[in-house]
């Protein structure tokens, strides 16, 4: 199924269907878009909706019921005083834009410290590589005596050739010069 709103996340980031969003609100309309020899399928199941996506079985994505959602709702849009429109959304997004504008500072300021770290690095990673993130391997690292901060281990050699400092635990060769490191080092 295709909708506005692929999924819906939570603190546990659960993926919800889109007439799961339909049904507490969270979407206005839905609209399907797998079919089965040409015939749409409303509320198509998981397994449908990867075959239709793969081309198997006679499965195929047909956006063709969105776009006529879609048309109905720019036709309503038409048929609307522009400046009252664009006031009533304004009013509707207010509390919406004064919390991010509270909050987006913190969340800057969070990631820039982060960033590097090991949580944002397996999330992007997974992003790119479209593949799940591994939530578990972090704990795991920990578990074991590895860091669970940093990708390649704290900060904590230093280089007794060239006395680059800051270099991670694991890293057995300076980075800046070469040099193989000590152990204690």
């Amino acid at each position: 199924m295709f909708n506005i709103v692929n999924h819906i996340i939570s603190p546990l980031n659960p993926r919800i269907s889109p007439y799961q969003a339909l049904d507490w609100g969270l979407v206005n309309r839905v609209a399907p878009s797998v079919t089965k020899n040409g015939e749409f399928i409303v509320k198509a199941s998981v397994d449908e909706i990867k075959k239709a996506q793969k081309g198997e079985d006679g499965y195929a994505i047909d956006l063709s019921k969105l776009d006529e959602e879609i048309d109905g709702i720019v036709t309503a849009l038409v048929d609307k005083f522009p400046e009252c429109l664009r006031y009533t959304k304004e009013q509707t997004n207010f509390w919406k834009r004064l919390s991010w504008y509270q909050t987006v500072g913190h969340a800057r300021d969070w990631l820039s410290i982060h960033y590097t770290s090991l949580e944002p690095w397996e999330g992007m990673t997974a992003f790119v590589e479209k593949r799940k993130a591994r939530y578990t391997w972090v704990r795991e690292r920990a578990a074991n005596d590895q860091s669970s901060e940093f990708l390649h281990g704290p900060y904590e050699k230093e280089c007794k050739e060239c006395g680059t400092q800051g270099i991670p635990s694991h890293f057995g060769y300076c980075g800046v010069c070469g040099a193989k490191l000590n152990e204690t080092t």
